[in-house]
């Protein structure tokens, strides 16, 4: 059974081209998505959370990082519909991303060239927050008969 996943480690110690380059090359996941946040990227795979997690401790070579089961249920924030789209229905095969990641500073490494635009103030009908905050900050039913 696929699963999505989001994994979070620290953008200032890890080598964001070597570790895109390892998950297009990896054959534990079927899929992966940068959401913009710097220092976290979505993963969908066939393996149990131990399992990719024991994978990906082998590739990140000591450095901290957590693992974490992603479903439209789950999770909640502030995200791109197209990040929202990928938790709720995410893809098993496409074509996995290639950020461009050439003359990029320590800024771009930090999410400036990979984030998308800030998203406009919250607001009820805000396509950018999840399905779970929209219910909850809904206008409360009018209560006439």
């Amino acid at each position: 059974m696929k699963r999505t996943y989001l994994m979070t480690f620290n953008p200032i110690q890890v080598d964001i081209p070597k570790l895109y380059n390892y998950l297009n090359a990896s054959e534990s996941l079927l899929n992966w998505h940068a959401p913009g946040i710097p220092g976290s990227v979505f993963l969908v795979s066939q393996l149990n959370l131990v399992a990719l997690t024991a994978r990906l401790t082998t590739h990140m070579n000591g450095l901290l990082f957590i693992l974490a089961e992603a479903s439209p249920h789950s999770v909640n924030g502030a995200l791109s519909s197209e990040s929202w789209g990928f938790i709720a229905n995410p893809p098993e095969i496409a074509p996995k991303q290639e950020p461009a990641l050439k003359n990029l500073g320590l800024g771009g490494l930090l999410g400036n060239a990979l984030s998308p635009p800030r998203s406009p103030n919250i607001s009820d009908t805000n396509p950018f927050r999840g399905a779970l905050a929209n219910s909850l900050m809904a206008p409360p039913k009018d209560k006439q008969s």
